[in-house]
């Protein structure tokens, strides 16, 4: 099973955009703001959707969110997106 979660905005809660639909290899990824330049990101391993024993993942990317969006030439997301 291929399975990546992507970064998508919305302006009102309701209507998304995509901005990045391979951001990680992985499912209900979730990215939170820890500080203007860093974002935290947690999500569940491709092919454990909701399984007993799926553990969560976290990765850390430094940068700006239009670079994790895929938006900036000079910051790819994919070379920023650490994975522990």
């Amino acid at each position: 099973m291929n399975c990546t979660t992507g970064l998508a905005a919305s302006a009102d809660g309701l209507h998304w955009t995509a901005r990045n639909p391979n951001l990680i290899s992985g499912i209900d990824g979730e990215v939170i703001p820890l500080a203007p330049d860093l974002w935290l990101m947690f999500y569940g391993p491709e092919g454990f959707f909701d399984q007993a024993g799926c553990d969560i993942r976290a990765a850390l990317y430094h940068g700006s969110l239009a670079g994790l969006a895929g938006n900036e030439n000079s910051n790819k997301a994919s070379e920023s997106l650490h994975q522990p």
